[in-house]
């Protein structure tokens, strides 16, 4: 018979939850009907980069919000971004689980260019628990994040209601 002993240790969030400037968080942009957006470096405006990616928080970006055929930009939506990740490992071996879970919510402003020059914004730690072994093997983990984001909105085009 195998014993494991487990410690449970609940986050202790810093006082300082940001993440300090330069540290690689996600960029969060979204689309509401059909379009797609590309992503730019500001000093680079010629090479696309892919969105998903990590960028360190205060990275200079260009969106740009292309409305797919027979539709058209309406705005930009400002939301906030909750994401839950969860990694629970086998300490026998066998699979890793991982959930991961994300929920937008729309925040007041829009702005009604398809073009917009932001920062990428720092990432809030709201939650932190972590369960290792007595050797300080890691078996789950808990995060909760807030950050902020953008929604492109495309609605069908409509010649009479032009933006």
């Amino acid at each position: 018979m195998m014993l494991l002993a487990c410690l449970s240790l609940q986050a202790q969030v810093p006082d300082e939850t940001r993440k300090p400037a330069g540290t690689p968080v996600p960029l969060y942009v979204f689309t509401n009907g059909s379009g797609h957006v590309d992503l730019y470096l500001q000093n680079r405006p010629q090479q696309p980069v892919a969105l998903g990616g990590m960028f360190p928080s205060g990275t200079e970006l260009q969106l740009i919000a292309r409305p797919f055929p027979g539709y058209q930009f309406v705005n930009w939506q400002p939301v906030e971004v909750y994401e839950v990740q969860s990694v629970i490992v086998n300490p026998f071996g066998g699979s890793t689980n991982f959930n991961h879970a994300i929920d937008v919510v729309p925040l007041p402003g829009s702005f009604r260019s398809p073009v917009m020059q932001v920062s990428v914004p720092p990432v809030e730690l709201l939650y932190l628990d972590t369960t290792t072994n007595e050797s300080g093997v890691i078996f789950t983990n808990n995060e909760l994040t807030k950050g902020t984001g953008w929604e492109a909105c495309f609605e069908p085009w409509n010649p009479r209601h032009r933006r």
